[in-house]
C-alpha cells in the first residue's frame, strides 16, 4: 500500500476556480461564492471521487477595492484576489458522515452566518460524499463497509485533500489566520490534519465521536447499522465490546509498523 507523502509534494497548486450564484437566495447581494476544484493528491479507484469539490464563500467587503467579481476567467479572478484583505479570518468547514444534499441548507446557513461575522469560509466535500459520490451510491455510505485498511486510506485521502486546499487558499488569498472547523466525522479529520499542518492556527471540533462502542450501541447510529460492526457480518454487542477493548493495544502496535508494510491481513 502506498500513501501519499504530502510533505514532499507541497508544490502542487493545480486547481480551477470559477464564480457561481448562491445556492440559497439571500437579500445580501454582497455575498460571493466560488467553486474551487482540484485533483486529490491520493488517487482512489473512483474518478469522480478523485476530483475534489469545494465552495469558497467571501464578501465584496473583504477586498480593498472594487473588482469584477463575476469574471469566469481564472487569471482575472486571481488578479482580483490580490486585493483581498488578508486580515479577514478564514474558516475551513468539514461536514459530517453521510451528509447528503438534503442536509446542505444547514451548512450553508452556517457559512452565511460566518460571512455576517466577517469570516471567510471554504466548504470541502469529503471523499465519496456529495459531489464526489459515485453514481447510484449514497453519500458516504461505502465507509460503513470498509475494513481497517480501507478506513485508513479514507482518512488519509481526507487529510491530504484538506492540506492541499489549505495550500491553494494560502497561495491565492494568503489569510493571516486559518481555522479548521469539523462536525462529527469532520472533527476527526480536523484533529488529524491539525497534527500535521502547521498553517492551521485554531481548531473547532463539534460532536467528534471518541467512543465507537458507545456511539454504535447507544447512539442513533445503531438504527442505521443494525448490529453491523464489521463488514457484512452481524456481530453481537458483546463481541463489539471485545473489539473496542483490544483497540488501544492494536494502535500501540500499529504505530511501530512501517506504513509501506501495512496489509489487510494485519
Amino acid at each position: 500500500m502506498e500513501l501519499y507523502n504530502y510533505d514532499n509534494n507541497k508544490s502542487e497548486y493545480e486547481y480551477d476556480i470559477k464564480p457561481e450564484s448562491l445556492v440559497i437566495k439571500k437579500t445580501n447581494e454582497n455575498y460571493l461564492k466560488y467553486i474551487l476544484t482540484f485533483k486529490s493528491p491520493y488517487v482512489s479507484s473512483s474518478d469522480i471521487n478523485n476530483n475534489v469539490y469545494s465552495e469558497l464563500f467571501l464578501k465584496e467587503d473583504f477586498f480593498k477595492k472594487n473588482v469584477n467579481f463575476s469574471s469566469p476567467d481564472k487569471n482575472l479572478i486571481l488578479n482580483e484576489f490580490k486585493f483581498y484583505n488578508k486580515e479577514i479570518p478564514f474558516v475551513i468547514l468539514l461536514h459530517g458522515f453521510s451528509t447528503g444534499n438534503e442536509k446542505l441548507k444547514t451548512y450553508y446557513n452556517f457559512m452565511y452566518n460566518m460571512l455576517d461575522k466577517n469570516i471567510a469560509c471554504l466548504f470541502i466535500n469529503l471523499p465519496f460524499h456529495l459531489k464526489r459520490r459515485p453514481h447510484n451510491e449514497a453519500s458516504g455510505r461505502r465507509l460503513i463497509y470498509y475494513d481497517d485498511l480501507g478506513t485508513l486510506i479514507f482518512f488519509h485521502q481526507c487529510v491530504v485533500d484538506v492540506r492541499k486546499s489549505i495550500n491553494i487558499i494560502d497561495n491565492i488569498l494568503s489569510p493571516k489566520t486559518i481555522t479548521i472547523c469539523g462536525i462529527s466525522l469532520g472533527s476527526m479529520i480536523s484533529t488529524i490534519t491539525m497534527a500535521l499542518e502547521k498553517k492551521i492556527d485554531k481548531g473547532i471540533l463539534i460532536l467528534g465521536g471518541g467512543n465507537w462502542e458507545e456511539i454504535h450501541w447507544n447512539g442513533i447510529l445503531r438504527f442505521m447499522l443494525k448490529g453491523n460492526c464489521a463488514g457484512d457480518e452481524i456481530i453481537s454487542r458483546e463481541k463489539c465490546h471485545q473489539y473496542y477493548l483490544n483497540f488501544p493495544k492494536f494502535l500501540e502496535k500499529l504505530i511501530k509498523i512501517n506504513p509501506d508494510k501495512l496489509t489487510t491481513s494485519l
